[in-house]
């Protein structure tokens, strides 16, 4: 299953969901960016070294 890091406030997010959603793709989506969990975290850091979300995890598979 996909797990998508981003608020779902954001309009990059907005399209990954949309995405998935037209895809029929199951996923779950974990907050994080302004308001919640810091993106510049060194957690979120090591998984995009940018700072920016969405992040899209996808077992071993990091896209960003």
């Amino acid at each position: 299953m996909l797990k998508i890091l981003g608020r779902d406030n954001s309009i990059n997010v907005r399209k990954v969901l949309w995405l998935c959603d037209e895809l029929n793709l199951t996923y779950e989506r974990e907050d994080w960016g302004i308001g919640f969990r810091s993106a510049q975290s060194p957690e979120f850091l090591q998984l995009n070294p940018n700072g920016q979300i969405p992040v899209i995890l996808d077992g071993d598979l990091v896209l960003w």
